[in-house]
């Protein structure tokens, strides 16, 4: 199997898992909404893009690692998550479209990384706390992306400036304190 028709799986409700195969090179629009039902997915690294609203109402889902090789996250993909409070973003990923994760209430902080280089408008809106990987917004981080969400920096040593900066400590961000 190499695709998935659009809005394949629209609207089952009772459905509480799925795993999908690997060769799909892409979740198509609208693919999973409002399975509201599912707990538990599974997408493997061949996949490399996800569609509008592919993940729309998920009520159930708490946790997803995205897979490396996905370079793009597109618009509302995973509107109104309201449970998801867990998502790590692969080290591929390039962009991520407006009110991707709008609504996800759940999701207290979420880390970005460096190779970001675009974010469209209210990507963010309902995140609390939002550490970037890269030391400065990148041109196409659009102006309001951050929807007036605490945003960290990334800096391997604390600054002696004041602003909103961050680092690893056991594989969490924690914020520097000056």
């Amino acid at each position: 199997m190499s695709s998935l028709g659009q809005a394949a799986f629209y609207g089952c409700e009772k459905l509480a898992e799925i795993s999908i195969p690997n060769g799909i090179a892409s979740i198509p629009d609208s693919q999973l909404e409002g399975c509201s039902g599912l707990d538990s997915l599974t997408i493997p690294n061949s996949v490399t893009a996800i569609g509008e609203r592919a993940f729309y109402g998920y009520g159930k889902l708490e946790a997803i690692a995205l897979p490396e090789g996905l370079t793009s996250i597109r618009v509302n993909a995973f509107l109104n998550c309201l449970s998801l409070s867990s998502i790590d973003l692969p080290s591929t990923l390039l962009s991520i479209s407006a009110y991707a994760f709008l609504g996800c209430d759940g999701l207290s902080q979420l880390v970005i990384p460096s190779s970001v280089t675009s974010v469209g408008y209210g990507a963010f809106d309902s995140v609390a706390g939002i550490y970037c990987e890269a030391a400065s917004a990148p041109a196409g981080f659009i102006q309001g992306w951050d929807s007036g969400t605490t945003i960290y920096w990334y800096s391997e040593s604390q600054s002696a400036s004041s602003g909103n900066y961050w680092h690893y400590e056991d594989g969490q961000p924690i914020v520097w304190v000056i």
